[in-house]
């Protein structure tokens, strides 16, 4: 059998922003802590913009794999998921242009700010779990293998049309 990897994201739903979820540290680090006991190696976390709350409260109930979302916002947004040592962070590796009900999102991550979050993560020893949502994702990855700014492994999850 091939192994299976589990990833639990229990998140705002932004096509659904009435739906409650989990807002507070303590509760997200529960909820962390039933999906490792329900089969997930990694909780997928929006952190509610409280990192170093959030990452704390997870490493403190239980050892699961912790990867940080929030793709579209910049490194120095997010600068505090390299310093309380998540180990994964999600990192969109093209336009990011989405609208839901109460929010937009309209970001692009040029390829200098790539290559420091490439950086940023061999640094820190995160794996970055590049998103890729269209060829042109795939040549920024390849961009970034050329410029050798990487450490290995990587993920990378999403969809090409």
């Amino acid at each position: 059998m091939n192994p299976l990897i589990i990833t639990a994201t229990p998140n705002t739903c932004w096509m659904h922003p009435q739906v409650d979820y989990l807002k507070t540290p303590e509760d997200i680090a529960q909820e962390a802590l039933v999906c490792l006991e329900k089969g997930a190696s990694v909780y997928h976390t929006h952190a509610e913009g409280r990192w170093t709350e959030v990452i704390s409260a997870i490493r403190a109930r239980c050892d699961c794999i912790i990867q940080c979302g929030m793709s579209s916002q910049t490194l120095d947004e997010r600068i505090d998921v390299f310093k309380e040592g998540s180990d994964m962070i999600s990192i969109i590796l093209s336009h990011h242009d989405e609208a839901f009900l109460e929010e937009d999102f309209n970001v692009l991550h040029t390829k200098e700010e790539l290559v420091t979050y490439a950086k940023t993560c061999a640094q820190y020893g995160l794996v970055p779990e590049f998103e890729v949502w269209h060829i042109g994702s795939i040549w920024n990855l390849q961009y970034l293998i050329k410029k050798d700014v990487m450490n290995y492994p990587v993920a990378c999850c999403g969809v090409v049309h």
